[in-house]
């Protein structure tokens, strides 16, 4: 039954980084082509909060795949196909450690703004820009860790 509950949680983690993850991708696309109109501040303060959603998440993955290593006993780069997806794992954690400073500002920025419509500050153009090219590497990470989950060798 714990292996069960955690193998449920973890998986509907890895959906929610994944899927948020796109969700974000996509609406920070509609941020980034909106510049100065009224709707670019709630497209960054939406974007924002998937942003959170998606580190929540990241880190219930986290955790949750190593409660399960721990629970199966199988231990950590133990098998080929488990191992990658750890060291995936833990360059996620270090890029979330990385950007994390940057993470902050424009969350202070974004929280700075004024209420309702409007258009959002170069600063916080500047901050989602440079965050950007990692969230989209932790995307494709993801992907990977996920792949490896399902078509894992079996040899490996």
């Amino acid at each position: 039954m714990i292996r069960s509950a955690l193998l449920s949680v973890h998986l509907l983690s890895i959906i929610a980084w994944i899927g948020v993850g796109f969700f974000e991708l996509y609406l920070g696309r509609r941020f980034l082509a909106s510049r100065g109109s009224p709707i670019e501040a709630p497209l960054i303060r939406i974007v924002y909060t998937a942003d959170l959603v998606v580190a929540a998440a990241t880190v219930l993955a986290f955790v949750t795949g190593i409660a399960m290593t721990l629970y199966e006993g199988q231990g950590f780069f133990s098998l080929l196909w488990l191992g990658t997806k750890q060291a995936i794992m833990i360059i996620v954690v270090i890029v979330v450690i990385a950007i994390s400073p940057t993470a902050m500002k424009l969350n202070a920025a974004v929280s700075a703004l004024p209420a309702g419509p409007g258009p959002a500050t170069d600063e916080i153009r500047g901050f989602y820009r440079r965050l950007e090219p990692w969230h989209g590497l932790m995307r494709v990470l993801a992907v990977c860790a996920v792949l490896l989950a399902v078509w894992r060798p079996l040899s490996l």
